[in-house]
This record gives C-alpha cells, structure tokens and sequence, in this order.
C-alpha cells in the first residue's frame, strides 16, 4: 500500500511540474501579439473549441470524483455535472454542425486543456473529505472561468447567431451549477 501511495505522489509530482512547464510556455504564447491577432480571427471556431475543451475538462474530473468522491450528496451533484456536460456537448456538437463551424485550436483551449490535466493530477494526491473539498473548489473554478470567457468577451464576439444563442442559454446553465456548487460546499461545511 505505502508503495501504491509513494508512486501516485511521484506520478502526480512529475504530472505537475510538465505541465507547469508546458502552461508557462503556452501563457507566454497566449500574451504575444500572434496570438492576440490569431484570436482576432475566425473566432467562433475557436470560440467553439474553448468551450469544447472547457466542457470536457470538467466531465474528466467529475468521472475521477464518481470514483473517488466519500460525501454521497457530492456524488448525486457530480453524477448531475457528468450527465448535464455531456449533454451541453452533445447539444453543442449538434449546434456546430448545423451552422457548419469547425472548432479551432487557441491558446485558450491549450490553456485549459494544461489546467484540466493539472486540476486531475492534485485531485490525484488527495483523498476522502479533502478530495472532496478540493473537487468543489475545482469545480466552482472552473465553471466560474467558463462564465467569466462567456462574459469577457466571448459572447461579444460570436458571429453566428444559432452559436450565440446556444452559448447564452448554456451560460445560465453554468450559472446554476456554480450556485448549487457553492450551497454544496457550505451544507457539507467544506469551505
């Protein structure tokens, strides 16, 4: 057992400081001005793609936490999470081929792609009542991230109207969660 533990605590140190490596370069990238005028262009596919990736990060650490998670009540909301994002992808995977947008690579969705594979690997170190308070922290997080990119300036700049309207509806989606997110940690006194 001690030699299961002494492995994840290496896997998940090693996990962290490559990925701590590749989030330096790709935030050096995302600050220049290529990506500035790259992220200028063609943005409802990349714009697509963020919210893509941002979407599938969480259902990656909500499928870790069904598995992990002790609080039962952490488990029905993570098991809601898992259901309702593959839900927003499909109906998102739907609304891009309908208006014919094909998602594109940017800094952003590289960005998040690094700080999903990070967010796991210290989900990775942690276990019982702490993996569960850190997987709400994570949570809350990142769905809060999502919501702050839609009201950055994402939303601002979607051309296609039927991806606009998908994005807003899902936005107050997001919304929901992060509050019942927030009730969660306080009723399970995980603050």
């Amino acid at each position: 057992m001690f030699l299961l533990n002494k492995r994840s605590a290496i896997l998940a140190a090693v996990l962290t400081s490559s990925l701590s490596t590749g989030l330096a370069t790709v935030t050096a990238y995302a600050a220049s001005e290529d990506a500035v005028d790259l992220e200028a262009r063609n943005s409802d596919p990349k714009i697509a793609r963020v919210v893509h990736v941002a979407n599938e990060q969480i259902i990656n650490r909500a499928k870790f936490a069904q598995k992990h998670a002790v609080n039962a009540e952490l488990v029905e909301y993570v098991n809601a999470v898992t259901t309702d994002h593959e839900k927003f992808i499909a109906d998102f995977d739907a609304v891009l081929n309908k208006e014919k947008i094909r998602p594109w690579e940017s800094a952003t969705s590289l960005l998040l792609i690094g700080q999903g594979y990070r967010d796991l690997a210290m989900l990775y170190m942690v276990k019982g009542p702490a993996f569960d308070q850190r997987y709400l922290q994570q949570q809350i997080t990142s769905e809060q991230k999502l919501v702050d990119l839609l009201d950055g300036g994402m939303l601002a700049s979607v051309q296609n109207q039927g991806l606009k309207d998908y994005l807003s509806s899902m936005r107050a989606e997001l919304q929901q969660f992060i509050e019942r997110a927030n009730a969660l940690q306080v009723q399970l006194g995980l603050e």
